[in-house]
Formats: C-alpha cells, structure tokens, sequence
C-alpha cells in the first residue's frame, strides 16, 4: 500500500511539474525519461551509490542553484571558511552577499547552476541536451558516491574525478554522435586548459577570458551556463577545482582503462594533498 501511495504521489508530481514547464512539455518528458535511463546506468554500469531520491526529485522553484565564490585580488585564494558558500534557489540573496564581498575589495564570482550533488531535477536542467545532461549527472553522481562512501578525497580531486569520469562517459550514456560528443569534451578540455594556463601566469586573465568565449561561441547551453563569466581570481578559483587535476586524473584512468578500477583507485586517495600527489605518482607506475 506504501508503495503504491508513492508511485501515485511520483506521478501527481510529474503532471504538476510537467503542466509549469516552458514551451513543448513533451519534450521535457522526454528528458525525464532520460534522466531514468541515465540514473540506470550510473547505478548498474559503474556501480556508484548514488541513493534512491537520486534525480527523482524536483527543485523547489524556478531559479538556479546559486554560489558565491570569494578570492583576494591579487592571489588566487580564497577568503572564506569553505571553498564557496552556498544559497540554494534563493539568487537574491546569494547577489547582496557577492556584492557585500565585492565592496569589500574581494574578486568575486556569483555562479548559478542546475546541477548540484542534491540531484533535483529542474526546469534548467531540463532545457539541456541529452549530452549535458549526462555530464551533469555523472559528475554529481561521483559527488554522492564520495559522500556515501564516506570517502576523505581532498576538494580539488574530488571535483577532477566528476569530470574525468562525466568527459568519458556521457557521449555513451547519451547516445550522441562521435561528433557531437567529441567537440563537446574536447571544448570543456580546451577551457581547463586555459584556466590552467591562466593560473599559471602564462595568460594573462583579458586573454583568458577572450579565449574562453571564443571556446563558448558554438557550446551547449550547459557549458555556456558554467563558463561564461567574467574571468578574475574568484573565476579562476572556483574553476581550477576541477581544471587543476583533471589532465593527471585522465591520464591516470586512460592508463587503468576500467572505470570500476580507476574509481577504486580513487577512492583511496587520502584527505592529504601531499600524499595525494605521492599516490598518484605511484599509480602512473603501477598501471
């Protein structure tokens, strides 16, 4: 009887949610049904503990997910307790506490997304292609895995591991063309590149930024969504969380081959970046 109260409610939810959807709402059916397929897979393929609610639930209201990421201006560092402090769907909010830092003197980035390791599925969310929707969802996939398996991975590689493995998969879990997939991963690597470069001294952050839109100019809404924005050190900051590791991570996992054994791997790493770094030297020797 329980079950069959929260199938009703699942379906009464969808019908609400799917009489607020902009445009065509047979399209964002049609991505729900995805999103099912996809969450399948992530579960039965690279057998992640992601949880039951995961995707199955909606977001509260319209907006995006919002962030604000805080830097000193005249370093990359960050000038709050954790590495961004989060506001959920209330963007009004998160724009008074950017502003406040902006004021202050800080660099400042007020970034918005649709996809969070809470996994609520979301009108923005919806109005992806299958291809970004696959990314996302194997990135946040990775996130709750970590969480549940109450792993200790230092930020910045748990950020590069999402995207090692969301690069490498979602052009298989989305069905799109060898085309479309690779300029699609092949343009989020060019941006890491950048931010790299950028950090690095060896671009300058006018040219960085420059380069970056040129990038976004035939990108996915997705990837226009989050990195178009104006590149200072808040930018860079937030960014090099998963631009930092992710040319060492892939090669480490093009070197293992198997996604289970390259997540295995991972999730030994220890909460010691220095350690970390040893780990992972170890591992481009062993494989």
């Amino acid at each position: 009887m329980k079950k069959y109260l929260v199938f009703i409610f699942s379906i009464c939810s969808l019908i609400a949610f799917s009489q607020s959807l902009p445009g065509d709402s047979t399209k964002y059916i049609h991505q729900i049904n995805f999103i099912k397929k996809v969450s399948a897979l992530i579960k039965d393929s690279l057998k992640l503990k992601v949880g039951d609610e995961f995707y199955t639930r909606y977001s509260e209201n319209d907006s995006m997910f919002s962030y604000v990421y805080v830097s000193r201006k005249d370093s990359i560092c960050k000038v709050t307790d954790g590495a961004f402090i989060y506001f959920g769907n209330h963007p009004h909010d998160a724009k008074i506490k950017a502003d406040s830092f902006t004021k202050a003197g800080f660099d400042v980035m007020l970034y918005q997304t649709a996809g969070t390791s809470g996994a609520f599925i979301s009108k923005r969310l919806l109005e992806y292609d299958s291809l970004s929707i696959a990314f996302i969802m194997l990135h946040e996939a990775m996130h709750r895995h970590i969480a549940n398996t109450h792993s200790t991975i230092p930020y910045e590689f748990e950020e590069a591991i999402g995207d090692v493995i969301a690069n490498s998969f979602c052009g298989w879990y989305s069905g799109a063309s060898v085309k479309k997939y690779f300029a699609f991963a092949f343009r989020n690597e060019e941006i890491y590149s950048s931010i790299n470069k950028c950090s690095k001294g060896k671009l300058s952050k006018e040219k960085c930024d420059h380069k970056i839109k040129s990038q976004l100019k035939d990108a996915t809404l997705f990837q226009k969504d989050r990195f178009d924005y104006p590149v200072n050190n808040a930018y860079l900051l937030r960014n090099l969380f998963y631009a930092k590791r992710y040319f060492q991570l892939r090669e480490i996992y093009q070197k293992i081959k198997n996604p289970n054994l390259f997540i295995d791997e991972m999730m030994k790493l220890p909460a010691n970046l220095k350690q970390c770094d040893e780990m992972i030297l170890n591992l481009k020797k062993k494989y």
